[in-house]
């Protein structure tokens, strides 16, 4: 049977002649189930947030079903992923509008941020004192930053490189992270870096984005440094990410625990390396109980 979907004709097909396959059949009836059950989730979370304010979604139910449990199929799904990616245009022109307020040709900017490495940056005073309740109080000092760059008004971030600067300040002016991928050595020290200052200035929004890239992406090769980083910011939103890092960490122990890697890593950090000697224990205490 040729199906309207994956077939190679499916271009020329018209009704009632069109057909569809049963793999396509079963994919299209996953795909409305899923988004429906995250509507209902959504209106859900929604229906419980700030105390009573109940929020309702522009469009209706995603799928709306009839007594027998139909649904009407996937032209409203079509739909409801066309709202996504017009939101998801929508923010992306949102965050560039906010971007021009900053960077090398910003105006009026009144202080200079000086990474540990590479050219300094311009920003201004309002924007980071809004952001961050750590650079309002660091601003507030005038003897430390005076009236603007001209009279040497410069604070200096060295555990930050140039490029880790840029994107912090982007996050701070647009709320967005304009890091496209984590696979990448580069993508994935940036992503820690960011989580560290994100914890040592105080923004909480972008540790947990932070978190997030960081948590999807963790594996063998990364899973101790990830754990190190992790277990550095503490409360400041690591704590499911160690966990997750942890529990890589324990289910390759063989490999880890035997690694050069493990070695300078439990030299820097004694304490943490207990942990993972408990978790271990603990590991093996479990799986021999359920055996």
């Amino acid at each position: 049977m040729d199906c309207c979907i994956c077939g190679p004709m499916a271009a020329i097909y018209r009704p009632p002649r069109n057909t569809i396959c049963a793999p396509c059949y079963e994919g299209a009836k996953a795909i409305v189930a899923s988004l429906d059950d995250a509507d209902d989730d959504n209106e859900q979370l929604a229906a419980g947030a700030h105390a009573g304010v109940v929020f309702k979604p522009a469009r209706g139910p995603l799928i709306n079903r009839n007594n027998n449990g139909s649904t009407k199929g996937m032209r409203e799904v079509w739909e409801h992923v066309k709202d996504m990616r017009s939101m998801g245009e929508e923010a992306n022109e949102r965050a560039r509008f906010l971007s021009l307020g900053f960077g090398p040709n910003a105006a009026h900017t009144d202080i200079v941020l000086r990474p540990g490495s590479g050219p300094p940056i311009p920003a201004h005073k309002a924007i980071l004192a809004a952001r961050s309740e750590v650079f309002r109080h660091m601003l507030c000092d005038e003897e430390r930053v005076k009236a603007g760059p001209g009279a040497g008004g410069c604070v200096t971030l060295p555990e930050l490189a140039h490029d880790e600067l840029e994107l912090l300040l982007g996050f701070l002016y647009t709320g967005t992270l304009d890091l496209d991928s984590t696979e990448t050595e580069t993508g994935e020290r940036r992503l820690r870096a960011l989580l560290v200052a994100a914890d040592k200035y105080d923004v909480p929004l972008l540790a947990r984005v932070c978190e997030a890239r960081l948590a999807v992406e963790v594996g063998l090769a990364n899973a101790l440094r990830t754990l190190e980083v992790a277990d550095r910011v503490g409360g400041g939103g690591g704590g499911k990410l160690k966990e997750r890092a942890m529990a890589v960490v324990v289910e390759h122990a063989g490999t880890v625990v035997f690694s050069e890697e493990y070695e300078a890593f439990a030299a820097r950090n004694t304490v943490l390396a207990v942990e993972v000697t408990r978790a271990l224990l603990l590991a093996a205490d479990n799986a021999g109980a359920k055996a």
